[in-house]
């Protein structure tokens, strides 16, 4: 029985599907003849194998979210713009009276600008137009705005700039009534007004203030100093 050639059988065989190595397949020149090595057989990556192993998209981060919008300015009342506009006249009735006399025009606004129903703005106004109008002697007007507990800083302010202007015997009723401010910085700066012109610091207790400046504004004065 006859067997078909070896090489017949193995190329039927690689045209069937089955594995065929290139090397084992004689060459044409003779069974001494080493044959070509293999190609590397190249692996195809399959579709989705990339992303699914690691490069995947990264997911999208959120929005920032928008800053919130300011709400817009508060209407006033019909009964605030009502008492502006009748603080606003007052001012300007006083301003305009050529029969009334500084100081007296002085008193009047500086009354208005101790008045905690006024409107702050117009406060801010007549206690501007007071602390011009005010003789040296005359803020003594103002001693009921400087002491009040509830006292705006932006006023307590206003003043204690303006009698840097003045005589020392106008600055130290003030800075002794500013030294009890609510504010720290306000009463920081009226101490240090204070143990500038007594040449001592009197400490924390804001009574032991009082005498040591009562006999230097006397001294300033001419006056006697008050009995103890």
């Amino acid at each position: 029985m006859r067997y078909p050639p070896l090489t017949s059988v193995v190329l039927s065989l690689c045209l069937a599907g089955a594995s065929c190595d290139r090397q084992t397949a004689p060459s044409p020149g003779g069974a001494g003849t080493p044959s070509a090595p293999a190609e590397p057989t190249k692996s195809v990556p399959k579709a989705g194998l990339t992303s699914a192993l690691g490069s995947a998209k990264t997911a999208p981060e959120a929005p920032a979210a928008n800053p919130a919008t300011p709400a817009p300015p508060k209407e006033p009342s019909p009964e605030e713009v009502a008492k502006t506009v009748a603080a606003l006249q007052k001012i300007d009735s006083v301003l305009r009276d050529s029969n009334l006399p500084p100081a007296k025009a002085g008193l009047q606004l500086a009354e208005m600008a101790s008045d905690s129903s006024v409107p702050l703005q117009n406060r801010t106004e007549a206690l501007q137009h007071a602390v011009n109008l005010l003789p040296d002697d005359g803020f003594g007007a103002l001693h009921g705005l400087l002491s009040a507990p509830d006292a705006p800083v932006s006023l307590q302010d206003m003043v204690f700039n303006e009698v840097h202007n003045r005589p020392v015997t106008t600055q130290l009723p003030v800075a002794l009534l500013l030294l009890k401010s609510q504010d720290p910085d306000v009463s920081s700066r009226a101490r240090n007004l204070l143990r500038f012109h007594l040449d001592r610091d009197y400490g924390d207790d804001l009574g032991a203030w009082v005498k040591p400046t009562e006999e230097a504004l006397a001294k300033a004065k001419g006056v006697p100093a008050p009995a103890p």
